[in-house]
């Protein structure tokens, strides 16, 4: 059996990070600012935190950490290495293929050596990040003279990009600690640093136990614990909360607070003085008009200046054409708290508030007001009318406020709550969604709400969609129908037709759903409502993803624009995880996922588990098609948690079944049938023969694999049979495919064989998919036959292809890459920035955004301390986690340009030395040094070739303060460039090529009046004065704009230009 096999994969998992651990800042910016060092050696007694500190790390660094906790076991070097190797592997799964085949040997210590530096020249060639490698509890195995050596080896020999964090009880004396430390690779912390501080443990009972301990109490406890956390912990059950509370409060209690400011502010103030400030406190920000309204005043303007000037907790903020005044926070709720007092004018302020609000068309703020004035009607009103635009804009979040602020409220309208159920049900929280769903029915019904009825009815299709209850979903839109009477034109009957649409779809009865889709695209095309266009167009791509990758893309496509337009987050994202998928089912793996990566940015930052899900979903599939199975796992795994929360019936069944093919390619055979089976069984609950037909592939996959071909062959024979019944493309492909495999292992060479041309038929037309060809399929004899008999002409390149798919993991594991190369090097900084190496663009894998505007950083400042880099590039970044930010860009930047020595560090300054590469920018300030000197015809093409350079200004995607002087400069160079080969044209008699130069002037500054006049000139001359008259009326026009008039000369000009014309 493999080493590898026999490895417990939660040792070198990062643990999670628990809400009661308490980060400790001072310890974890120490590792933040000492990240360079070879090693960092934590070293402790039992209890005092040490683990706790790693995982805080591995939680707050942006670096790839790698984790291995240790064991008694893994003092035999051989199993130390195979774990180093697997926690390496599980940030970066291609590393380990040739560490783990130098360590096959199995030679003693002396012979593990070489195994060493194999895994050193790996990680040099393969990862390309700047990373740690936390090795917890090394104290169990480090007694071990045998691996302390092997450690020792490794330290001296570690590659720059790789940092190890040691936590031990013990001080390992076999480590070459005074070497290290002589070349500065070395830092510890120890107890002393360890030791919790008094405010540690003041954060620690106040995060954890709600305790708020006075701080003598907390030093005295520090002082009797020495700072030992589990002398603490122990300690706190014993002491009086209650009593601990009590104190607490009292030493922050704001009504003492409140009564300084009645007693030394308000009470000084005259009586009007203290009317506006207590009435004027229910704005959270004010301007004399709004005070004036609010209050029934006409004095607001100066009572505000006056407050200023008394310096009574107003600030002034500067607006377009009126200033706003705000309070000061603590100053406005002492005046709200005043206002209380008086409860009818509290209230009133808050109505009339309102309905000011409500006229500026500021809902939350109208809503706001009127909730807060009790006036619940008023309240339920305006939410009412407003809910369809919130939800569809995408402002759950208000959404949600309003309803639940309205609920149990003066028997607020089953609209509430029929929103707040639509809300709770694209949250994902289906339960919350149904009983609000069951309180808005029961209103509608007691009111005879023939439309909210129906609209409800509609709601109830789509959640019984969403448990993947599609028989129930389809007979609720079929009610809607049936509702509305044939009313061909409502958005009701637009939405009961997708609905329908998409059920079938799922189903797998792809040309109903298409149809049903059609219908209600007509629908909402008539009532001109582009949020819906645009989820049909995306339904209907989801639909054709089965069955042609271009239309899926195409209708895609077309639903983006259209939330690119409205600006709707939550199903932007959604549509964005779909064209993921069809650059996947393309093989285009860093389109997919960049798509994917925004998707998953845009749902998240909306809190959206659903779109969320799907993308982490097709993450894993990508990860998985690449063989990068460790991130496949995180993904699936991920993608699997919030599609149960989501009740996303549907996904939580694909993410089983591909969990279970996993499993199968990772060896786990039995796993992989559990999981399968569970999918298969969801399948038939769900009434879905596309999902039955899925598993029955997956499930068929497994049984050959496991040489029980005759069960095999009868369940491939019925998945093809459904998928044909389907006509769901590329999973009939790949049913067939598979049958196809099993067939020829039984020798039914004939039939097999006709099995693989109708696949590839389909392959051909519909797409490959990328998952077709997973490890573990046993597919590759069927290829290899096919190939040597050479059958299926037609299909020889595919099926060549298809067999390079079918590598063996080992042997695609053993495949060395390039040696990192600078090679020929392109910078464009031109427009948008661009690097390239032997014309092709560098990936984003090997230079990430952050080392990329570092590269152009020091392109424009050759030599710069690392603090003017941090302050240029990440100037919010804390000290100490700007160090490892740094360290970890720059080593990419080093290795993008060849090696360490490319930047260099000397004098306290890196310096970028001379390398050879191309600089777009200082070939155009080369080129124009060339025309400074020349003449004529010699320096008009040093000026052609400058200008031919500059594609766009300076870094047009970076916005920083480091590239505003520079972007300036080089703009004013190229203008005048531009402006000096103009008059090289003119005077050549190139008039035409002249216009153009001087228009392209135009386009950067439309403000040069003696530009548009020597456009004017050369219209004139080309004989177009039609077209110089209009260039001095658009000349007229913007200057008019700034109040300004043509001058003199500009005058004269079209004055000869008008008698020229006569």
């Amino acid at each position: 059996m493999n080493g590898e096999a026999l490895i417990v994969r939660t040792k070198v998992l990062v643990p999670r990070k628990r809400q009661d651990l308490l980060r400790r800042a001072r310890l974890v910016d120490f590792i933040h600012e000492h990240i360079d060092r070879k090693l960092i050696l934590i070293s402790a007694s039992a209890g005092y935190g040490k683990t706790s500190l790693l995982i805080d790390y591995a939680h707050d660094t942006d670096l790839p950490v790698c984790w291995y906790s240790l064991d008694q076991a893994d003092r035999d070097p051989r199993v130390f290495l195979e774990y180093l190797v697997a926690s390496i592997r599980e940030r970066f799964p291609q590393f380990g293929g040739r560490t783990l085949a130098a360590l096959q040997e199995g030679v003693r210590t002396e012979g593990l050596r070489p195994v060493v530096g194999a895994m050193v020249n790996e990680i040099y060639d393969i990862i390309p990040d700047y990373f740690a490698l936390a090795i917890d509890d090394f104290h169990l195995a480090g007694e071990s003279d045998e691996l302390t050596a092997l450690l020792s080896f490794l330290l001296r020999r570690l590659p720059e990009n790789c940092h190890i964090l040691l936590a031990s009880r013990t001080t390992t004396p076999g480590l070459p600690i005074i070497e290290l430390m002589a070349h500065q690779e070395l830092a510890g912390l120890g107890n002393e640093d360890l030791k919790f501080t008094a405010d540690e443990i003041q954060r620690l009972l106040r995060q954890n136990h709600n305790l708020d301990l006075p701080s003598k109490e907390a030093e005295r406890l520090a002082r009797q614990s020495e700072g030992w956390i589990t002398a603490i912990l122990l300690t706190t059950h014993t002491l009086w909360k209650g009593l601990l509370r009590t104190m607490a409060r009292a030493q922050g209690d704001d009504s003492q607070i409140f009564a300084y400011l009645a007693r030394e502010v308000l009470e000084h103030q005259a009586e009007e003085v203290q009317s506006f400030l207590k009435g004027s406190s229910v704005l959270q920000r004010m301007t004399p008009a709004l005070c004036d309204e609010l209050l029934g005043l006409d004095n607001s303007a100066e009572m505000l200046t006056l407050l200023e000037d008394k310096n009574l907790f107003v600030s002034r903020l500067e607006g377009d054409g009126e200033d706003w005044f705000r309070y000061h926070l603590l100053f406005q709720e002492f005046l709200q708290a005043k206002l209380r007092e008086e409860t009818d004018l509290y209230l009133n302020l808050h109505l009339n508030a309102g309905s000011i609000f409500e006229v500026q068309e500021d809902w939350d703020w109208a809503i706001r007001h009127y909730l807060e004035a009790e006036a619940y009607e008023h309240a339920g009103r305006l939410v009412e009318t407003v809910a369809a635009w919130a939800f569809k804009s995408g402002r759950w979040s208000s959404l949600l406020s309003w309803t639940e602020s309205l609920t149990g409220k003066a028997s607020p309208s089953p609209w509430i709550y029929f929103w707040q159920s639509k809300v709770f049900t694209d949250s994902g929280r289906l339960d919350e969604a149904i009983r609000a769903l069951e309180m808005a029915m029961e209103g509608f019904s007691e009111r005879e709400d023939q439309l909210g009825t129906v609209r409800a009815v509609l709601e109830e299709s789509y959640l019984h969609r969403l448990r993947a209850e599609y028989d129930q979903a389809i007979a609720k839109a079929e009610e809607v129908l049936r509702m509305t009477d044939g009313d061909q034109d409502g958005a009701v009957v637009g939405l009961a037709h997708r609905y329908l649409g998409i059920c079938y779809g799922l189903l797998g009865q792809l040309d109903e759903g298409l149809a049903q889709l059609e219908e209600a695209l007509g629908c909402f095309e008539r009532l001109d409502d582009e949020y819906n266009v645009a989820m049909t167009l995306h339904d209907m791509g989801t639909i054709h993803l089965s069955v042609d990758d271009e239309k899926f893309l195409d209708y895609s496509r077309k639903a983006l624009a259209h939330w690119r337009r409205l600006g709707t987050k939550g199903p932007l994202a959604t549509t964005l995880n779909n064209i993921g998928v069809g650059h996947y089912r393309q093989g285009r793996f860093d389109e997919a996922l960049t798509a994917l990566q925004e998707a998953l940015e845009e749902s998240q930052a909306m809190g959206l588990r659903r779109p969320q899900a799907y993308a982490q979903a097709t993450i894993g599939d990508v990860h998985r098609a690449r063989r990068e199975y460790a991130s496949a796992q995180i993904a699936y795994e991920e993608a699997l948690v919030l599609a149960e929360e989501a009740s996303e019936g549907f996904l939580v069944n694909y993410l089983q079944d591909a969990l279970g093919n996993l499993e199968r390619v990772l060896g786990n055979y039995e796993k992989a049938e559990d999981l399968i089976r569970s999918a298969l069984e969801k399948g038939y609950e769900h009434g879905s023969d596309q999902e039955v037909a899925r598993s029955l592939i997956s499930q068929g996959i497994l049984l050959h694999v496991g040489e029980r071909d005759e069960q095999a062959l009868r369940t491939l024979r019925q998945a093809v049979d459904i998928l044909q019944k389907l006509g769901v493309k590329q999973e009939l492909a790949k049913a067939q495919f598979h049958l196809a495999s099993v067939l020829l292992s039984q020798r039914q060479a004939s039939e097999a064989v006709l099995n693989l041309e109708m696949a590839l038929d389909i392959l051909s037309h519909a797409g490959f998919d990328p998952l077709l060809l997973d490890e573990g399929t046993g597919s590759r004899p069927l290829l290899e036959y096919v190939i040597r008999e050479r059958l299926m002409a037609k299909h020889a390149v595919w099926l060549r292809n298809l067999l390079l798919r079918t590598e063996p993991p080992t042997e695609l594991a053993e495949i060395t890459p390039d040696e990192p190369s600078s090679g020929t090097l392109e910078f464009l900084g031109l427009g948008s920035s661009v690097i390239r190496r032997n014309g092709k663009a560098v990936e984003a894998r090997e230079l990430r955004l952050g080392a990329k505007r570092m590269l152009f950083f020091f392109l424009a400042h050759p030599v710069a301390t690392k603090e003017q880099i941090v302050a240029a590039l990440w100037p919010d970044l804390s000290v100490a986690k700007a160090h490892s930010t740094f360290h970890f860009y720059l080593f990419q930047v080093r290795r993008v340009l060849g090696g360490t020595d490319a930047i260099t560090y000397r004098g306290g300054a890196y310096r970028l030395e001379s390398r050879v590469h191309v600089y777009d920018v200082e070939e155009f300030q080369r080129a124009l040094a060339k025309a400074e000197k020349a003449r004529g015809s010699e320096r008009e093409r040093y000026l052609r070739e400058a200008v031919s350079l500059y594609q766009g200004d300076y870094l047009e995607d970076v916005y920083a303060d480091w590239t505003t002087s520079l972007r300036a400069s080089l703009q004013r160079q190229y203008s005048r460039a531009v402006e000096e080969l103009a008059r090289h044209y003119h005077q050549g008699g190139r008039t035409e090529e002249a216009v153009k130069c001087y228009r392209n002037l135009l386009d950067r500054d439309p403000l040069r009046e003696d530009i548009h006049r020597q456009v004017i000139r050369g219209l004139a001359l080309m004989g177009d004065h039609a077209a110089a008259i209009r260039q001095y009326e658009e000349l007229r026009r913007t200057l008019a704009e700034f109040g300004a008039e043509p001058s003199t000369e500009t005058l004269e000009l079209y004055e000869d230009l008008l008698t020229g014309a006569d």
